[in-house]
């Protein structure tokens, strides 16, 4: 990938263009709160899933463990349940190892620093940053797939690395102002500068490098580091098989009769590698004959 070259003046033009044309759009409940922990519960569930999906499991989450210690005391099971619909079940289990150290090691107090937060289980680069930014306020970029689509076509016009990008939007960041900026930013990525882009809705559309460029071709952010890979169907699929075995491990009803079921569906060795798998995640615990919720 080609070389990204901003000079100081260019990055204080796009600071000052982005902060008066990008809003905050979408009304999320997590963004109204500053709790570190509700922060840390949205972003972790709102990982590989879209946000309206996330809203109803993030309301009963934060209102059956309104801190760590409510969290770390309950079974891992409880966590499991209220993660029904997500996916990405071994998630649950990393947030509940999550709470349980950031009681025992921070007693009880999510931390602020991106070191610390790196070192707690389900905790990656986005993640924190995203904590220290939404619920600390630091002055930092927050960069996902949905960033960087922004990135690459409104400000670079180019394909962009991970690095390139990070660097990029904590550049654009006006002291005092990440929150609302990252907020925008998010949104604008969701809504309009999308994988398949609504230009003719985009109030930055004269200044976008990329359109300015005539739309040429490749698509940058299809391009760029970040760009998002063609998930498989998911019916037949070994993410299917998986949420199956989980939610009739949450029903209690994943015995000898229900594997019969899954065998004639996806066949003994698919069915006998998700189980062991989900076992060794720490999802599931086989007892007698019934497989539960570990």
């Amino acid at each position: 990938m080609a070389a990204l070259s901003l000079t100081p003046a260019q990055l204080t033009r796009w600071r000052k263009k982005l902060d008066e044309a990008l809003k905050v759009t979408r009304d999320l409940p997590w963004r109204n709160t500053r709790d570190p922990w509700f922060i840390l519960l949205a972003e972790v569930m709102l990982q590989q899933t879209q946000a309206a999906r996330v809203i109803d499991p993030y309301r009963a989450m934060i209102a059956t463990f309104p801190n760590p210690e409510a969290m770390a005391q309950a079974p891992q099971a409880d966590v499991v349940r209220l993660w029904a619909g997500l996916g990405y079940n071994s998630r649950a289990v990393r947030l509940h190892r999550c709470a349980k150290t950031i009681v025992e090691r921070f007693d009880g107090i999510v931390p602020s620093e991106e070191s610390a937060l790196l070192s707690l289980p389900g905790i990656g680069s986005y993640t924190a940053r995203a904590i220290m930014v939404f619920a600390f306020e630091q002055d930092h970029g927050v960069l996902d797939t949905n960033v960087s689509r922004v990135l690459s076509r409104l400000v670079a016009g180019q394909a962009l690395t991970r690095n390139q990008a990070q660097l990029l939007v904590d550049a654009l960041v006006i002291p005092g102002r990440a929150w609302t900026f990252n907020q925008a930013l998010l949104d604008h990525g969701a809504t309009i500068c999308k994988s398949t882009p609504d230009c003719e809705s985009c109030d930055l559309r004269r200044r976008c490098t990329w359109a300015r460029r005539g739309f040429d071709q490749p698509d940058p952010a299809s391009v760029s580091a970040l760009a998002p890979t063609k998930q498989a169907t998911f019916a037949g699929s070994n993410r299917q098989l998986r949420g199956s075995l989980v939610s009739l491990a949450r029903d209690h009803s994943l015995d000898a009769a229900s594997l019969s079921k899954l065998h004639g569906a996806f066949g003994v060795d698919r069915v006998d590698a998700a189980l062991a798998a989900l076992e060794a995640e720490g999802v599931l615990v086989k007892e007698k004959k019934v497989w539960t919720l570990a």
